[in-house]
């Protein structure tokens, strides 16, 4: 109702409305099809926003600051499963958005600076 209260108790209007689903799968199923034929990219815009707390646009403003490319490698970014948002584990603030790879590279050294110092002193050691 307009005052925000319903005229059934939380535990009755659960029970209706798994009733109601149940009696009504093709309607339902019907319904979220039409929309995510409409809103294609709902459910990795919301899955941002609760993630890391930004909306789509803030995550299209970092691609288009890196010119389409991972901030690490540079590589184009291809979009889908292959562009990561990457993010600080302590603090939960987006640092940018990188490929793939360079995603599972941080994830790896567990985004340790000394490790990955190290890495970087093995690999030159090792070119000479």
């Amino acid at each position: 109702k307009k005052d925000g209260r319903e005229s059934h108790c939380i535990e009755c209007r659960s029970k209706q409305k798994k009733i109601y689903r149940d009696n009504n799968k093709d309607l339902i199923s019907e319904r979220r099809k039409k929309f995510l034929e409409t809103n294609p990219n709902y459910f990795k815009h919301y899955q941002i926003k609760w993630k890391y707390g930004v909306d789509w646009e803030f995550i299209q403003k970092l691609i288009d600051n890196q010119s389409g490319c991972c901030a690490i490698c540079g590589d184009t970014l291809k979009g889908g499963y292959m562009t990561h948002i990457d993010h600080c584990h302590e603090t939960s603030k987006v640092r940018g958005v990188l490929c793939l790879k360079c995603n599972t590279g941080l994830g790896k050294f567990n985004d340790d600076v000394s490790t990955l110092k190290n890495a970087i002193d093995y690999l030159e050691q090792s070119r000479k």
